[in-house]
């Protein structure tokens, strides 16, 4: 039995992560800018930018290989909160106690880990059909 990483390309093997999607084909960097503030102003309101950054990952790419991959929904739960929240009280007590735990960094730097690795762990592919715009610019049918 073959083992697969959740965040391979199931036909390729290339591993995937949140920061290293392919670009679209024949885009420049102006084009996807100014797409990617249209859809920005989609998603309003206080966590607009997240709602916004979430959907953007779920939308599906096509790997190297020709592949049409689709990341599955961010799992953030209770493991993130607590973790956090440790954190938050593990520098209360230092900052009480020492003077270098004063230094914002110091609660930052950790949290800012934590998040990255979690972000890290959020990708697992899975295979799609490919989407009906890229069947129509292909001439597919």
């Amino acid at each position: 039995m073959e083992y697969r990483r959740a965040n391979e390309c199931p036909r390729c093997g290339f591993v995937y992560t949140g920061f290293n999607r392919p670009k679209p084909a024949n885009s420049t960097f102006a084009e996807r800018f100014s797409a990617s503030l249209r859809e920005q102003r989609r998603h309003s309101g206080i966590f607009g930018r997240v709602r916004y950054v979430e959907a953007e990952h779920a939308r599906p790419w096509q790997c190297r290989c020709g592949t049409w991959l689709q990341a599955s929904p961010w799992s953030f739960g209770w493991v993130d909160v607590t973790g956090i929240a440790a954190l938050g009280g593990l520098h209360a007590v230092l900052a009480a106690n020492f003077g270098w735990a004063r230094n914002g960094w110091v609660f930052a730097t950790p949290i800012a880990l934590w998040v990255g690795y979690r972000l890290t762990r959020q990708v697992s592919v899975a295979e799609v059909p490919a989407p009906a715009s890229a069947e129509a610019a292909s001439g597919r049918r």
